[in-house]
């Protein structure tokens, strides 16, 4: 119980959580609080309703869309095939709803650029994250674009989604590897695992190395991308202490980084408001 609300807290007043909502007003928070509504909707096994709010999650705060795949596969494992269609026909039908008056006006161009129009939007290596690329920038990402050759012709910023890509094959190989072992042993009905509790930890594993790779490893990351980080780890923290692992040592090895991230920034604000 210690452990869990020490973790509970490290996220509450983390500077990470205070800064980039009530201080900066960014809705990354937000976001991630409505995709976790969705997985609790997955949980629970109501897949149309876990698609439909995983869509609003998503137009809410765009980056949520890169947990779509891990999303659906949970959904797939705790329902069926069938419980898959059920939350796609239930995110098709909240992106309908959630744009019907520019369908009805004939203006989804409109929804579709602003859906793409952060793709290069700032062409940098690092924009203030502390990762990767700006250990290549030197810390001068801000300034740096993404486009220079790296390896051969493959520039900064193909190798940064090469990077992310190869995570988040990783990610769905953790997810997965029983429920394909099973579906070769059994057929396809042997589809949904048998243990609710390893499907659930297993997503939030993978979460954790997607949202993780999303920040350290992708060109034109902000610092905030650290935020979902946080929520994942604070949950995957909790469950580790509800099933009695002894991983916890593992768990804090993997979010030693961010301790350094929290400092960094702290550092850059009382520079700020002291110089």
């Amino acid at each position: 119980m210690a452990f869990m609300l020490f973790l509970r807290a490290l996220y509450l007043f983390s500077p990470i959580s205070i800064i980039d909502g009530a201080w900066w007003g960014q809705v990354d928070s937000l976001g991630v609080f409505i995709f976790l509504l969705a997985v609790m909707a997955a949980i629970a096994k109501k897949p149309f309703l876990a698609g439909l709010i995983y869509m609003a999650a998503m137009m809410t705060k765009l980056q949520n869309m890169i947990y779509g795949p891990v999303f659906f596969i949970l959904v797939w494992q705790l329902t069926d095939f069938r419980g898959l269609v059920k939350s796609l026909m239930g995110a098709l039908t909240g992106f309908i709803g959630y744009n019907f008056e520019f369908f009805i006006s004939g203006k989804m161009n409109l929804v579709f650029q602003q859906l793409t129009v952060n793709y290069d939007y700032f062409p940098f290596l690092s924009l203030n994250s502390y990762n990767l690329w700006w250990i290549v920038a030197k810390g001068n990402g801000m300034h740096v674009l993404d486009k220079f050759t790296l390896l051969g012709s493959t520039n900064a910023k193909t190798i940064g989604l090469y990077i992310f890509s190869s995570f988040y094959l990783l990610a769905v190989v953790v997810m997965v590897k029983d429920t394909f072992w099973g579906m070769v042993k059994n057929g396809v009905k042997s589809a949904i695992a048998p243990d609710t509790k390893t499907i659930i930890y297993r997503f939030f594993s993978a979460m954790m190395l997607v949202a993780s790779a999303f920040f350290l490893f992708q060109t034109e990351s902000h610092d905030r991308y650290a935020l979902p980080c946080f929520g994942i780890f604070n949950i995957l923290g909790n469950l580790l202490s509800v099933y009695g692992t002894n991983h916890r040592r593992q768990i804090r090895n993997i979010f030693n980084p961010y301790f350094q991230i929290i400092h960094n920034l702290v550092r850059r604000i009382l520079s700020g408001i002291f110089l």
